[in-house]
């Protein structure tokens, strides 16, 4: 069986939103590399810095279902043209602001301006596809972050040698790149941006009343203990971006270039493996793909805590990639088969939202952990805290939407 098969009948818009997002991610550096940036080119504490990450994340929280929701009535597209547009512009700032506090607020405006960007894309994909091709559709979104990310990480690692600023160029020019692109491209995407407008309808009383957009779904229980069931194992994974780093570098004493390599193993996996992976696993649950990746992700990021050499790392980020990789498709496939087609942005921007809560909670408390406590502390936390989600999973429900049963 060819694992790729499934990517063969795959819409051309979606090959469009793939490359669109791999000359994005091609660039991506800034955040990975923010908090030591900040440390060790503006001379703030590793502490202090690493509330730039909590900045971002906040502001990404309350952008995502914002957004999601305006993305429904306005659009995708302009939303991620935007979105590209703007961060672009605004990465060109960086270099030239010295005060801990200004860097904080431009922070908190690419934050908004460059999240916009996920869930729009995600419900775009959603809407693009049929519930069979969207497992693969959404690792192949995957493959093209990781694809930039295997250049980013590595290539930001080199550039901090020669001249810290340049990050924040080279991400400014991949994120106009990706625009000019996706603006030239937009013809094979618009027969799938649908725009949801606010539709009436007639109650007992014979009063009109909005239906579809009126409000946020917030009431959805379903949605809601899934959110709050993957929130755990999501503020482990995202210590791959803030702590991680600071965990090489600053405590064990490698030069940047060795976590950059050690990036690229998270990303090389995912690049050869993601797609297959996803495709050979069709027929489990979204539930079983959910329990099976927290838990790899649980023992991945919990065998850190026994050894700080190389090697060991290297093959502790093969286990909890892994588990990323089962992880994620089926997460985004099951928000995707749960949700009303008119608020699928909504939905997705609620997803996201508990993503860009990890993010925000994730590095800084795990970059707390490490300088407090220590790695040891830090790593058999994540263990317990993924093992957290692997429990609440067992009782997520499943639900029919109108287009796909997600079973047991």
């Amino acid at each position: 069986m060819n694992p790729y098969k499934s990517l063969k009948n795959l819409p051309k818009g979606m090959w469009v939103l793939f490359f669109t997002t791999l000359i994005n991610r091609s660039g991506s550096m800034f955040l990975t590399f923010l908090v030591i940036y900040l440390s060790k080119y503006k001379g703030i504490p590793v502490e202090e810095a690493a509330i730039s990450l909590f900045v971002y994340g906040i502001a990404a929280l309350f952008t995502s279902p914002v957004i999601g929701r305006i993305s429904d009535r306005t659009g995708k597209i302009i939303i991620l043209e935007l979105s590209l547009f703007s961060t672009g512009v605004l990465m060109l700032f960086y270099p030239f602001i010295d005060s801990f506090y200004l860097i904080l607020v431009l922070t908190f405006i690419v934050s908004v301006v460059n999240e916009a960007f996920r869930p729009a894309i995600l419900a775009l994909i959603a809407e693009m596809v049929t519930p069979e091709q969207r497992k693969p559709a959404f690792a192949l979104n995957r493959l093209a972050i990781n694809l930039g990310l295997s250049v980013g990480p590595v290539l930001g690692g080199f550039l901090m040698a020669v001249n810290y600023d340049l990050i924040f160029y080279i991400e400014s020019v991949t994120c106009i790149g990706a625009f000019a692109f996706l603006f030239y491209s937009r013809k094979y995407l618009k027969q799938y941006d649908i725009v949801y407008s606010r539709e009436k309808t007639e109650t007992e009383e014979g009063s009109l009343k909005p239906k579809g957009l009126s409000r946020f779904k917030f009431h959805d229980g379903v949605l809601f203990y899934f959110l709050i069931s993957i929130m755990p194992v999501s503020l482990v994974v995202f210590q791959q971006l803030g702590t991680y780093s600071v965990y090489v570098v600053e405590k064990l004493n490698h030069p940047e270039y060795i976590f950059g390599f050690l990036a690229l193993i998270n990303t090389t996996l995912i690049i050869f493996l993601e797609v297959p992976v996803n495709s050979w696993m069709y027929k489990v649950s979204d539930k079983r793909q959910l329990i099976i990746g927290a838990f790899l992700t649980a023992i991945g990021f919990g065998l850190t805590a026994f050894s700080p050499g190389l090697y060991f790392i290297g093959f502790t980020i093969v286990i909890w990639t892994f588990g990323e990789m089962i992880f994620f498709p089926s997460s985004a496939n099951y928000v995707a088969s749960i949700s009303p087609k008119e608020r699928r942005g909504e939905y997705m921007g609620l997803y996201q939202v508990t993503f860009n809560l990890s993010f925000s909670l994730g590095p800084f408390l795990g970059t707390l952990t490490l300088e407090k406590y220590g790695p040891y502390v830090l790593w058999i936390g994540t263990f317990a805290a993924s093992m957290l989600s692997v429990i609440m999973l067992f009782k997520l429900k499943s639900r029919r939407s109108e287009e796909l049963t997600v079973s047991n």
